[in-house]
């Protein structure tokens, strides 16, 4: 008897799974993505994070010397823009 139970659970199981990789594939939920199941467009998006990387960098450097900079020079600098 336990034999059909698990065999029932993993019957449902498998079932969910193929219905959920179904409906993915249909209406392009985006779910294998999410997973990490797929490596699509990788070298993309590695590209797209190393450049928001390189734009965060850039606004924490301004950042640190309006910080840093004294008030006078900062005053300078605003009007200069």
């Amino acid at each position: 008897m336990e034999y059909i139970q698990d065999a029932g659970f993993i019957f449902i199981l498998v079932s969910t799974i193929a219905l959920l990789t179904y409906l993915d594939k249909k209406f392009n939920l985006g779910l294998a993505e999410s997973s990490g199941f797929t490596k699509n467009n990788t070298n993309a998006q590695l590209d797209d994070n190393e450049q928001t990387i390189v734009e965060l960098k850039k606004r924490i450097q301004v950042l640190e010397r309006i910080v840093t900079d004294p008030r006078e020079q900062l005053k300078r600098d605003i009007e200069s823009l």
